[in-house]
């Protein structure tokens, strides 16, 4: 199940005084404020949920898939995400399905004699 921007903003609505219109220009200056902070290359934290980290990524020798010639694949800057401590206790406490069955993740199930085929 996934919550869409919708979704949040209609239950903040519901949960607060707010209106769904003030919500939204809210939400849209927020996202500004992050997106600048990111570009610049800052560290966002988000109490209770965790930081999104500019992290920058080395430089790579790679190979033209048509070529077979070397290329330098240039230095970028990525964002990753950390769960806070919290997050991930609560987590860990829901469980994860996909840990549970791995072979569900890939569309595979096991049979009863053992073998692992795909799913019909």
């Amino acid at each position: 199940m996934i919550m869409e921007h919708s979704d949040a903003i209609k239950k903040l609505a519901s949960q607060t005084r707010y209106t769904e219109y003030e919500l939204r220009q809210l939400f849209r200056v927020y996202a500004t404020m992050v997106r600048e902070a990111l570009v610049s290359g800052q560290d966002v934290h988000i109490n209770g949920i965790g930081k999104l980290i500019n992290k920058l990524c080395k430089p790579k020798k790679g190979r033209n898939p048509k070529t077979g010639e070397a290329i330098t694949i240039p230095a970028k800057r990525r964002i990753r995400f950390k769960a806070c401590t919290s997050l991930e206790m609560a987590m860990r406490a829901a469980g994860n399905p996909l840990k549970e069955d791995p072979l569900a993740r890939f569309g595979l199930k096991e049979k009863d004699d053992g073998k692992v085929r795909r799913r019909v």
